[in-house]
């Protein structure tokens, strides 16, 4: 969402006093309301470097304006350079061998899950409230195809929450709850004749949450996952 422009990445150099920081951080959510902010940065031989840094203004940590967000306008997202920020060690979290390590089982893939199938509910709302004051009997048709494939997919989560699921199954629930919420969403939207362009239109909004919360915590293995089903049975 805050991807306007490319950013050096975060560099972290350890030593026997604690880790530097160099570089830029593309978002920062809630800035002015938290005291404190974890920052993350790669070390030269791939490590990943977690600390715990004040959340205040600093030479050595600048806070930029605002970002102009298309979704979650109000979360005060502003962008942290970082230039030479030092942290004493008992400032470090961890030191991870590689990135994939802070989430080895894709929980936050299940966690997250539950946000972009509100949008899909968002949808059936708005799809079945359209058709019936139109009278329209393709809306309505879509509405129940939508909520029954919804009601579905939360009987799937259940049946996963009782369970120790291994990693594909976690990243499996996400991107189905993704690509429900992404054909909801549009449905809704061609229903309205596009007028998601429009800004204040309930198109609008639906359109930018769903774009805000299938890519909340996205990463290279959900995203390898999602567009493997968005291309799903076109040859």
């Amino acid at each position: 969402r805050a991807r306007t422009a490319m950013h050096p990445a975060v560099k972290a150099v350890l030593d026997e006093d604690g880790v530097t920081f160099t570089g830029t951080a593309p978002w920062f959510t809630g800035w002015g309301a938290f005291s404190h902010v974890v920052l993350g940065g790669n070390t030269a031989d791939g490590r990943v470097v977690l600390a715990v840094a004040d959340a205040v203004p600093d030479p050595a940590m600048i806070i930029g304006a605002p970002l102009r967000l298309e979704v979650f306008g109000a979360s005060r997202t502003v962008s942290v350079r970082l230039d030479d920020l030092h942290l004493p060690a008992d400032r470090i979290l961890a030191v991870l061998e590689k990135p994939s390590d802070m989430d080895p089982h894709g929980e936050i893939h299940f966690t997250v899950s539950g946000c972009s199938m509100g949008v899909s509910g968002a949808a059936v709302h708005r799809l079945r409230e359209m058709g019936r004051t139109r009278d329209d009997d393709v809306l309505l048709r879509a509405a129940d195809a939508f909520a029954e494939g919804l009601a579905a997919h939360w009987a799937r989560l259940l049946e996963v929450a009782a369970r120790e699921p291994d990693k594909d199954t976690f990243l499996f629930v996400r991107a189905e709850a993704n690509l429900l919420a992404l054909r909801a969403t549009y449905a809704f939207i061609a229903a309205t004749g596009g007028q998601a362009d429009l800004v204040g239109h309930a198109a609008n909004r639906l359109y930018r949450e769903c774009m805000g919360y299938t890519f909340n915590a996205h990463n290279p293995d959900i995203r390898d996952v999602m567009i493997q089903g968005l291309a799903r049975d076109l040859r």
